[in-house]
């Protein structure tokens, strides 16, 4: 197999190369694209890809999947992650993108093959927490043991491999930033296959979104911090920020900041919308600024007018590593966690994405030689490459997906957990100077120096820690060190680590501060916010009672083929399609509804729907004339077909929010009898 992948490899390359060279130029790009798979198809010499091993474990089905019989016949994209990698994360809109583009039915399955870095990363649950908080939908398998990678000669993370249906493969992609050349191979490739009569249609009822086993109202609480009797957190999994006023009195309060589906928005509290966001801070009384991930921005919460701004970013993600724009003009790129300077000039930013230290400047400020004008976001410290390196200038240092921040002004230093290289780094504030505290390695390259031991420098061990906090009380560090389950206690002084005893059984905690004497402690797997006694070791679950919707309990996945005939010279179909509420129910306002209709490449769309999202629709399409005569084999049919797929977020009358989804595959036949104006009427009633 080695052979082939080489050629295919040095094949994508190419193609990889000559793509971008025609920018804009979608004739000459699609003829490349398949001058490339008649070259591929036509070279013999290429081998079949091996089924997956037997006894693997697997996520969003119901049985495992086989390459040779489940999938033969479909477009097939391996999606070689493991996930605690930013670049991993990043490429996964891309791939729900072109789900939604190119559904099962008309052809392509994607395949997420987890191969782990870290160890904590083997074990299956951990990998269902992960494909649950970053709402993948398509089927994921435990490459425990690295079976596929190997036979697939796979070498770094993120790599995708697409497979045609003759199993064979077709393209390696390694990296992010392939999104335009992905969709115009598949679209292409669909076109390509069908034509050789080897492209199937048939459904996998085997696919089916794995059911969350979380009970309590948390979903994957990420970053916390805290201001005088105020504490915030992120409850990442739920897309929204949480705000406890007076917390641990009888007269607290909470409030409840976007949520509980994705999205970009600014405006009021229950109008605006997050994605997966982490880090937060607090500015002032009236204040907290917030690491808004996957929107790959920076919002502000404004207490006094009870509303969300965007800082900075645009809700798309950036790769420039240099920044200095102002406001939303500034692209930015997976900022994890934020924390602010004592003079409350500087937001520094754990900018994940782009391995980088970023700033967003309050005001008019001077940082290590450099002047920054208010509302500037800006790098301020590493040069973007993956590595764990220090240096006397903050600009020539490097950092591996930095992911916590935290500043002691006893100190005069920012902290970081440098995640990928299982270190914690600092900053010294006067000067910018980048200098090693606990983990790692001496080889900036190595980033598989992890392990779970206590010590001093480098002979200390962590495993991927997300979080950093000070205490000002004793002048010690604290470190959730997430893929250990462990929260350690780090003397700047000496450079040493010892593990704390948490009473609890902590699963991949990320985030973590200081309550006057107490830490609390986001325990991200477990779905809660703990507050631990170091003095007496004791640990306590915070209860903390919601009002605000909460996911139900069941996500109902319903499918339906349905026929419809029309005339074999063509003429129109009509969809008329309702969706009826369970009584009292309505549309949960801002979540992504929608209906997704997948017609044939050949027929045109004269009505696609309502741009925003009704129970009650209607789509129009032109449909051609039957030129070629149906073949009845089952894996060469070329029947037209029509892939729907809806997607119903609505809320109870008592405030319990439910995801509803439904499919359609409406099979299309040439009928002598049948009229040109076809019209095809669908109801779906949804039973509470």
């Amino acid at each position: 197999m080695e052979n082939t992948m080489d050629a295919v490899f040095d094949a994508s390359m190419s193609l990889v190369g000559e793509f971008s060279n025609f920018d804009g130029n979608t004739d000459d790009r699609n003829k490349l694209i398949w001058s490339f798979l008649e070259k591929i198809h036509r070279d013999k010499n290429l081998d079949k890809v091996s089924d997956f091993r037997n006894g693997l474990e697997w996520m969003n089905t119901t049985q495992p999947l086989s390459l040779h019989k489940d999938l033969k016949g479909k477009i097939i994209i391996l999606d070689f992650f493991t996930y605690c990698c930013i670049n991993c994360m990043h490429i996964l809109p891309d791939l729900k993108a072109l789900e939604n583009a190119f559904p099962v039915e008309r052809g392509l399955v994607v395949i997420g093959v987890h191969s782990a870095k870290f160890a904590n990363e083997r074990n299956t649950q951990n990998i269902v927490d992960a494909v649950q908080r970053y709402e993948i939908s398509h089927p994921v398998v435990n490459d425990n043991g690295e079976q596929m990678w190997h036979q697939l000669c796979v070498n770094c993370w993120p790599t995708l491999i697409v497979i045609a249906p003759d199993l064979r493969p077709l393209l390696v992609l390694q990296g992010e930033g392939h999104r335009s050349l992905l969709f115009a191979l598949i679209e292409k490739a669909v076109e390509f296959y069908s034509k050789e009569g080897i492209l199937s249609n048939h459904r996998l009822t085997q696919i089916q979104i794995t059911k969350s086993f979380n009970a309590s109202k948390l979903s994957y609480p990420g970053k916390i911090a805290t201001h005088e009797n105020s504490v915030t957190f992120s409850d990442s999994g739920n897309h929204r920020i949480i705000l406890i006023q007076k917390f641990g009195s009888a007269e607290e309060k909470i409030l409840t900041i976007g949520g509980i589906v994705s999205g970009f928005k600014d405006g009021s509290f229950s109008d605006a919308r997050f994605h997966s966001p982490q880090g937060v801070a607090f500015l002032d009384d009236n204040t907290v600024i917030v690491a808004d991930t996957e929107n790959h921005a920076l919002r502000k919460i404004d207490l006094k007018c009870n509303k969300v701004e965007t800082l900075s970013g645009t809700g798309a993600q950036g790769f420039n590593r240099i920044g200095g724009k102002k406001g939303t003009n500034q692209i930015l790129s997976s900022p994890w966690d934020v924390c602010i300077n004592s003079e409350k000039t500087i937001v520094f930013i754990a900018m994940a994405g782009l391995h980088q230290i970023w700033a967003y400047f309050l005001a008019d400020t001077s940082l290590w030689g450099r002047s920054y004008s208010q509302g500037v976001c800006a790098a301020v410290a590493g040069n973007g490459k993956e590595e764990n390196r220090n240096n006397l200038y903050p600009m020539s240092s490097a950092f591996a997906q930095p992911s916590g921040i935290c500043i002691s002004d006893e100190t005069n230093a920012m902290f970081i957990a440098d995640s990928e290289s299982s270190s914690i780094r600092a900053i010294e504030l006067g000067s910018g100077k980048v200098k090693a505290v606990v983990g790692g390695a001496r080889d900036p390259h190595n980033l598989f120096a992890f392990g779970d031991t206590d010590g001093v420098g480098t002979t200390a061990q962590l495993q991927h820690p997300l979080g950093v906090a000070w205490n000002q009380n004793n002048q010690k560090l604290y470190v959730a060190d997430t893929y250990n389950h462990k929260i350690k206690e780090i003397n700047v002084k000496e450079n040493s680590a010892r593990t704390l005893k948490v009473d609890q059984t902590l699963k991949e905690p990320t985030g973590l501060c200081f309550f006057g004497q107490k830490m609390l402690i986001a325990d991200t797997n477990n779905h809660r916010i703990l507050k631990y006694d170091p003095e007496s070791g004791k640990t306590e679950i915070v209860n903390i009672k919601l009002e605000a919707c909460k996911p139900s309990a069941k996500c109902k996945n319903i499918a339906k083929l349905d026929k419809i005939s029309i005339s074999p010279k063509g003429g129109s179909l009509k969809m008329n399609l309702s969706v009826i509420l369970p009584n009292g129910c309505s549309i949960t306002k801002g979540a992504p509804s929608k209906w997704l209709l997948s017609p044939p490449d050949t027929w045109k769309t004269i009505k696609a729907g309502s741009e925003e999202f009704q129970l009650t629709d209607q789509f129009e399409f032109q449909v051609p004339e039957q030129t070629t005569e149906i073949k009845s084999s089952n894996l060469t049919a070329q029947v037209p077909l029509i892939a729907l797929k809806c997607f119903v977020y609505y809320c109870t009358p008592t405030s319990t929010c439910s995801q509803h989804e439904f499919s359609i595959l409406l099979e299309i036949s040439y009928e002598e009898e049948a009229s040109s104006n076809a019209s095809y009427d669908f109801s779906h009633s949804i039973i509470s």
